[in-house]
């Protein structure tokens, strides 16, 4: 199914913009074995990724001005990046909004992009679809400006973008976006951030 995403996001891009895309990114959602409502009161909750994931499709445009294509919304947006962010009418793109706000705000510097994006992970599922959006997309920017933004930074980050949209979330969603492996789930103390990895097939629910 994920192969069928890709393709198509893929293809959608060269559609669109008439060239392949520079960098392709696959961000997952993530179920919650243990811990619900408890990363935002610093506790420990053990989360993992899942194979439902959003496929971003990046390019560098040469310009001051990206353009983001939702294709499942059929929407789209484009933001001058040298203007000051704020909030929009749009729910959809504050996530996106926010992002390039905390990039700006923490003195990346990187220019204008095209980017759309498709996903197979059902919105308002509980499968924490926000958190793949603003990770995936930061994660895509990273790489294509070659920023060195360390993972753990990206989930801090896309954290700190949902805050701004004016969801309180903590930090359980993002961190599984960004850190999580397959057949793994992760421990994490959300107090400190410390983490560890366990055997999916080892965890037993009472």
């Amino acid at each position: 199914m994920n192969d069928i995403l890709i393709h198509k996001t893929n293809a959608f891009f060269q559609e669109t913009f008439g060239s392949s895309p520079e960098k392709i990114v696959l961000s997952p959602g993530r179920i919650n074995i243990i811990g619900e409502h408890i990363d935002y009161n610093d506790g420990y909750v053990l989360p993992a990724a899942i194979d439902k994931i959003i496929c971003f499709a990046f390019e560098k445009n040469n310009t001051g001005t990206s353009k983001i294509i939702a294709i499942d919304f059929e929407d789209e947006f484009e933001i001058n990046l040298s203007d000051t962010v704020a909030l929009d009418e749009k729910v959809w793109t504050n996530y996106l909004r926010g992002v390039i706000n905390q990039l700006k705000i923490n003195g990346f510097v990187f220019e204008g992009f095209n980017c759309v994006f498709s996903s197979n992970i059902p919105v308002g599922s509980g499968l924490s679809s926000s958190a793949a959006l603003e990770c995936g997309f930061l994660y895509g920017i990273n790489v294509l400006f070659n920023l060195g933004i360390k993972p753990i930074d990206i989930a801090l980050m896309g954290q700190k973008s949902e805050h701004w949209v004016g969801i309180n979330c903590g930090i359980m969603d993002q961190f599984s976006s960004v850190m999580g492996q397959e057949n793994k789930v992760i421990k994490i103390d959300c107090r400190t951030l410390e983490f560890e990895y366990h055997e999916a097939n080892l965890v037993i629910i009472r």
